[in-house]
């Protein structure tokens, strides 16, 4: 099922990975619930984010028309067949670059955590990095797969090579017996020191799957809070954008 959802193009190779580990350990119904529930919240998103869009791009086409008719009404008129192409080139260049924002926010989570990977530093995009790689390994070791092979499969997926490197060294450690806790902390990865401590706790506890579980489940509103703050600046940063190109335009 997995690799026919995935070659249909209605899942990304996260929620691939999700459905062949709920598969082998007979949790389809499960991982299916929980893709859909991803899914529907980023449709969600991606919906009032281009409902947001509309009117910054409204006023650009405006102020482009504007121009056009200023041009052509003029002292010393302008070609029309001039007017009218500079007016189509700059709406079509409108759209495009509308259309290339919203392309950015509906892309796979391991696409946009290579896309934003120079915001390492930043708590949110650790945060999401959490929520994703270390969300995506539970759910394996929830099936029955071990950490040396949840690793590897994670960091295949993953399109960010150094990180996926380092993940592959975590798992190689794994295979040779040492603690997952101090593997992942001398890999240096995106992850909060909060996490750290929580990793560290989980193995010494014997309850790495429940401490890290209630974690990320505790943490999940944040991150959504964060991620939706995200998509509330984006729309104005690109109305200033477009109003002073319509300016621009206008003079």
């Amino acid at each position: 099922m997995s690799s026919a959802l995935a070659s249909s193009g209605l899942i990304n190779s996260f929620e691939q990975q999700l459905i062949a580990a709920a598969e082998f350990s007979g949790r389809t119904a499960e991982g299916l619930r929980a893709i859909a529930k991803s899914y529907d919240k980023r449709r969600q998103r991606v919906g009032r984010l281009k409902a947001k869009l509309f009117l910054p791009f409204a006023v650009l086409v405006i102020g482009i028309l504007t121009s056009a008719i200023l041009k052509l009404s003029g002292d010393q008129p302008s070609s029309i067949v001039l007017v009218i192409m500079q007016a189509l080139f700059y709406i079509f260049i409108a759209l495009l670059l509308t259309r290339w924002l919203l392309s950015i926010f509906r892309k796979d989570v391991s696409s946009l955590l290579s896309r934003l990977k120079y915001l390492k530093s930043t708590k949110l995009y650790r945060q999401i990095f959490e929520q994703t790689v270390f969300g995506a390994l539970l759910w394996q070791l929830k099936s029955g797969i071990d950490f040396e092979k949840a690793f590897i499969n994670i960091a295949s997926l993953l399109k960010d090579k150094p990180i996926s490197n380092k993940l592959k060294i975590i798992s190689r450690k794994c295979a040779q017996g040492a603690r997952v806790s101090e593997s992942i902390r001398a890999s240096d990865l995106p992850i909060t020191n909060e996490f750290l401590q929580i990793l560290t706790v989980a193995e010494a506890s014997g309850n790495w799957e429940g401490s890290v579980g209630n974690y990320l489940q505790k943490q999940s509103a944040m991150v959504d809070l964060g991620i939706d703050e995200i998509y509330e600046w984006v729309p104005k940063l690109y109305y200033s954008i477009v109003a002073l190109i319509a300016i621009m335009i206008i003079l």
